[in-house]
């Protein structure tokens, strides 16, 4: 059998039936299919709800009278968020074959095998290629009408659903279908013109092949993960294998340049760093499971520790952190694969600590299962790559609890209010968003309660990129950290902030501000932002409680007023709902010259006079 680029083009019935039974037969390459299966992005369908889904589907008919697929556009901003999220995922990234499939393979019922067949042809006639000139000025290509300026290498439109971050899920998607079995149960034209198409769709990402190194999440899996994944599925085309290979090479370039060398990563999103890790991840069980060389011995060396940080962005209540733009969901869905399945894999990760530090991405993490403080510095990172003005903010678990956070998060994924504002350049006209990627919205200090990059932004840069923190001294053993930031350098005013956990309930954060050239007054003002479902109560103007069930945290405040203010950008536009305890706690006070501040976290009931009194503290 020939193997080149007229082999999907025979018009022999019989010929394209012997082309799909070596396909159906071969053992390898066998597309990944036993680890991952948790991961949203990677998943086969939803194990939980696809039969449901399935009826869904079949019930709505997501296809016109003709048997096409509903036109697939943005409406008016108040329809953009609930029908562009459930129809991006479910139909563009092929979520919706997945789930059919699954339901068939749970249930044996013919009816779904009928539909995975109608939605397949259905879908593969809509998402024909339209090749244009794309419009750099007008953004009419990648993105559904609005430029991504993650993908700057797209220079042409490659038509309706097809810009190349959701084809690749939906090529990926695809191949996990076929490693399930259901084309064995199906016609073999139908079998045939899958292949023909999968085929067709990985060779356009020949067009990024020799770009340039480019930082981002999107550079590696378009351009590495994709490639990588598709091209390895037909290792019998010489320009596939060619393809492969320059994956391979783009694939440890990234990892080499990107990863830094303690194992944190440069773009500063939780959310994101998990994302960049199963991109590299699932070519990695690829070339496992089909007896391949991926990763160079120092790169796999690099991708253990990566795993290790990866588990350390996990609250210990198994909640990611909110850093950067991000999604509060569980290790569960986020990841799909445990430390025990990595280290069959190869991959060890090592030793946990009580408490670990990244110095490199500026990254610290203090106490241990029972009660932690995650901490953002803001050292290294990406420009425009999802990142927020969080600096010197952090993040608080204790006793399997969340409870204090970035709960502007959520509206990452409640944008009806605000995606659409910023792509059609009214972003002043999107304040949930704005508010969203700004200092106010974090755990740090606001002085005289001006937002540094308060100015015209996109979707993916708030007032530019932020400027970096310095890190003065790290030390996991002594339970210390400390790094500090001159956001206000147009005040003349160094912000540095000291972290220390002084013992196993009470954690102590102190405020050091410095400089000062006009000597006036300004106001220095300490946020709090607790979780949604978190109940506060202010016991005086120096201590706050946090309630949640039978558990609570105290914060005693050294200086200033305490007051509690509604967060009114996350109840209008996160929520949209009033009646939830949507607050932000404010401690402010105003002095002169250099000066400091500090307040202890103490976690459950217990008592700490007596230890705080010895470090100035009154009651």
């Amino acid at each position: 059998m020939i193997f080149d680029n007229k082999t999907f083009f025979m018009n022999s019935p019989e010929k394209q039936k012997e082309l799909v039974n070596y396909f159906l037969s071969r053992k390898k390459p066998f597309f990944i299919s036993e680890h991952l299966f948790m991961c949203k992005d990677w998943r086969l369908g939803d194990d939980i709800n696809a039969l449901e889904n399935a009826e869904r589907t079949d019930k709505e008919k997501f296809l016109n009278d003709d048997g096409r697929i509903i036109p697939f556009k943005w409406r008016n901003p108040e329809e953009w968020g609930n029908f562009s999220g459930y129809m991006k995922f479910y139909m563009v990234r092929g979520n919706i074959q997945g789930d059919i499939c699954l339901a068939y393979l749970k249930s044996g019922n013919k009816k779904y095998l009928k539909l995975f067949a109608e939605y397949l042809e259905a879908f593969e006639e809509n998402t024909s290629f339209h090749r244009k000139a794309f419009d750099m000025k007008s953004g009419s290509a990648a993105f559904y009408g609005g430029f991504d300026p993650n993908m700057s290498w797209a220079k042409t439109d490659w038509g309706p659903w097809n810009e190349p971050m959701d084809l690749g899920h939906r090529i990926s998607r695809h191949w996990r279908i076929w490693a399930s079995g259901i084309f064995k149960e199906l016609p073999a034209n139908l079998s045939f013109n899958f292949l023909k198409r999968q085929y067709e769709l990985i060779m356009e990402y020949n067009e990024f092949a020799d770009f340039p190194y480019k930082s981002g999440n999107h550079y590696l899996f378009e351009l590495g993960t994709v490639p990588y994944l598709g091209a390895s599925m037909f290792p019998e085309f010489e320009e596939c294998r060619v393809m492969r290979d320059k994956a391979v090479a783009l694939i440890n370039n990234y990892v080499r340049h990107s990863i830094l060398p303690d194992g944190s990563y440069m773009e500063h999103s939780s959310s994101y760093t998990v994302v960049t890790f199963l991109d590299i991840l699932a070519p990695y069980c690829f070339a496992e499971r089909n007896d391949l060389k991926l990763l160079t011995k120092n790169n796999s060396e690099k991708l253990k520790k990566f795993a290790g940080f990866i588990f350390d962005l996990f609250h210990p209540c198994d909640t990611i952190t909110c850093f950067g733009d991000s999604t509060p969901f569980d290790i569960n869905t986020a990841l799909g694969i445990t430390e025990k399945e990595l280290s069959d894999l190869g991959i060890k990760i090592p030793p946990r600590k009580i408490s670990s530090v990244y110095p490199h991405a500026g990254y610290a993490f203090l106490g241990n299962k029972k009660a932690r403080m995650s901490i953002s510095a803001m050292k290294k990172h990406f420009p425009k790559a999802h990142i927020h003005w969080e600096h010197l903010t952090f993040e608080f678990c204790y006793n399997g609890i969340l409870w204090i956070a970035d709960p502007a998060s959520v509206i990452r994924g409640r944008e009806a209010y605000t995606r659409p504002l910023i792509y059609s350049g009214k972003a002043k006209k999107a304040p949930a968003r704005q508010y969203h990627y700004s200092l106010a919205a974090h755990n740090s200090v606001l002085i005289d309660d001006l937002i540094p990059g308060d100015e015209a932004y996109t979707e993916h840069e708030f007032g530019g990129t932020p400027a970096e923190c310095s890190a003065h001294f790290f030390s996991a053993q002594e339970q210390k950290y400390s790094a500090s930031h001159y956001l206000y350098i147009s005040l003349g005013i160094r912000h540095k902030r000291i972290f220390q956990r002084l013992s196993e309930n009470v954690f102590l954060i102190e405020d050091i501000f410095s400089g000062h050239p006009d000597r006036l007054p300004h106001l220095y003002r300490t946020l709090i932002h607790p979780m949604p479902d978190i109940k506060v109560e202010l016991k005086n103007e120096k201590c706050a409680v946090l309630k949640r069930d039978n558990e609570s945290v105290s914060i005693y405040f050294h200086d200033g007023r305490t007051e509690l203010n509604p967060d009114i950008h996350i109840r209008k536009y996160a929520y949209n709902d009033d009646e939830k305890n949507l607050s932000y706690i404010s401690s402010a006070f105003t002095a002169s010259g250099p000066c400091r501040s500090s307040f202890a976290i103490v976690c459950g009931k217990h008592s700490p006079k007596k230890l705080l009194n010895s470090i100035g503290f009154t009651f």
